[in-house]
């Protein structure tokens, strides 16, 4: 909450819509007041913009909205943490933008205390749960008011759900953690996957049951926006050819700051740190393990797209971070945990300093 009201003070002069990144590329969401409204010159906005022009009319009753959104199917498909916001405001327009950014914090909190809660049952250390704190992408996807933070610790509660065995409990919030960002549908196959190897057949069902929705939601957006000629596989490419392209731009001078180095040096030590725990991870958890492998290939995929930037890969890669946290064995950390932690703690920090100012 300090880092909330310290961007809202310092880095949005008061203004609100400063955490929704709002551009001036594409048409303002019919119900916002450009007079009071913190925009970018020359930006097409953030993807914080699109979820609030949601949020502010999530049942499209307002042709306008529709042309608020830079591809409609794609960001409908999020719809649970606009739709959040606009009820936990109980439709007051007014009130929406500081709903989402309040979701979004308590969110932050909710993580800290899930996995205390798992760890401690564990007789592990709680504490670890604040490491949730040193994730760079979390502060990124608060600056900005996006879904990953919500949707993660869907995630996490899906997990630990099933960890303290409430099967249907899990498969629920698997199901929404879908709605939030279609992306977590990883985690959701691979607890259907790690399901199938133990021939569990009522936590199948269920994991079945609870994906509907989210297919059938899908399905009716391709149906009203047949149309579009967007594609959601526009942010992967071949194996690793993203990387190699953002290598040649660096060699070449490009959009080489010490930011860009560091966040992304950070990421792939995540990365390494993950791979380094996969074979312990295949033998004691199944649905961590083939998360890891499922949000891998998600980083070896990427396009130079998600890779221009990096407030959009640690943002949108943060769950490789929280399956590191996840896979961390015992309540003691090993040496080379404790860098990346630190590492990535010294990231998150230089994140909200450089962000706030």
């Amino acid at each position: 909450m300090l880092v909330g009201a310290s961007l809202y003070s310092r880095a949005f002069s008061g203004e609100i819509t400063g955490f929704f990144r709002i551009g001036d590329v594409l048409p303002l969401s019919p119900y916002l007041n450009p007079a009071e409204v913190m925009i970018h010159e020359n930006e097409i906005g953030y993807d914080g913009q699109f979820f609030l022009s949601l949020a502010l009319d999530p049942f499209l009753t307002n042709s306008h909205t529709i042309e608020s959104l830079d591809y409609p199917r794609y960001r409908i498909g999020r719809l649970l943490f606009p739709l959040l916001g606009y009820g936990g405001s109980l439709g007051n327009r007014a009130v929406i933008p500081y709903a989402l950014v309040l979701i979004n914090g308590l969110s932050i909190l909710a993580m800290v205390l899930v996995l205390s809660e798992l760890w401690y049952a564990n007789g592990s250390g709680e504490q670890s749960s604040l490491l949730v704190l040193c994730i760079p992408g979390i502060w990124i996807a608060f600056s900005f008011s996006t879904a990953e933070i919500l949707s993660s610790l869907l995630v996490i509660a899906s997990y630990v759900a099933y960890r303290r065995g409430h099967a249907n409990t899990s498969s629920l919030l698997a199901g929404l953690a879908c709605l939030a960002k279609e992306v977590t549908l990883i985690f959701w196959l691979a607890s259907l996957i790690a399901a199938l190897l133990e021939e569990n057949r009522k936590r199948i069902v269920s994991l079945l049951l609870s994906i509907v929705p989210f297919v059938a939601f899908r399905v009716f957006l391709f149906i009203a926006f047949r149309a579009e000629l967007d594609s959601e596989l526009d942010n992967f490419s071949w194996p690793l050819v993203g990387h190699m392209n953002r290598l040649q731009w660096w060699l070449a001078g490009d959009n080489l700051t010490k930011n860009e180095v560091a966040f992304y040096g950070v990421l792939l030590f995540a990365v390494i740190l993950l791979i380094s725990k996969l074979p312990r991870t295949w033998q004691i958890d199944k649905i961590l393990f083939l998360s890891s492998i499922g949000y891998l290939l998600i980083f070896i995929q990427s396009t130079t797209k998600i890779l221009d930037y990096h407030v959009s890969y640690n943002r949108v890669l943060v769950m490789i971070y929280i399956l590191v946290l996840l896979s961390s064995s015992g309540p003691r950390l090993s040496r080379v945990d404790k860098v990346f932690w630190t590492l990535s703690g010294l990231a998150s920090l230089r994140f909200v300093y450089w962000f706030a100012r």
